[in-house]
């Protein structure tokens, strides 16, 4: 049963509120894991590559070593997939608050639940700005002027 169904089959508020956040952080981890194994393949390629390089004693190995390693590093750098995954996970995020939100009586919200939203909110949208690329590309922001 997916998270959208159990929302809807009468899970209390503050469990569909948990349920949003936990899936945003579980998909920030599964991202960061993903790059970290990607950079770490990286560097192993290039210890091996100047293992062998050592072992024939060639400086051209050295060199196509270096060049391999600065290639694929930049590349790694510069691959837009992992923002676009945080961003994919922001929206799926802001989704489920959206749900949550449309199908929730607030008159059913206690304190708690309030409180509850509010922090998750608030640690969401931080760590989403902090996710986003140096030069991000211009989003709908309907705070900002239109030029």
């Amino acid at each position: 049963m997916s998270e959208q169904q159990s929302a809807n089959s009468g899970d209390p508020p503050h469990r569909q509120l948990q349920l949003a956040h936990e899936k945003y952080f579980q998909r920030l981890a599964e991202v960061s894991a993903q790059c970290q194994s990607q950079f770490q393949t990286i560097q192993t390629e290039y210890e091996r590559a100047l293992e062998k390089a050592f072992q024939s004693q060639q400086p051209e190995h050295f060199q196509t070593a270096q060049d391999a390693y600065q290639r694929d590093w930049q590349a790694a750098c510069n691959n837009a997939s992992q923002a676009q995954q945080y961003a994919d996970a922001y929206r799926e995020y802001k989704a489920a608050i959206k749900n949550f939100i449309a199908s929730t009586n607030m008159d059913d919200l206690n304190f708690t639940d309030i409180a509850h939203l509010s922090q998750s909110l608030f640690t969401v949208s931080r760590t989403a700005m902090c996710s986003t690329p140096v030069n991000p590309t211009p989003i709908n922001n309907p705070f900002e002027q239109q030029k």
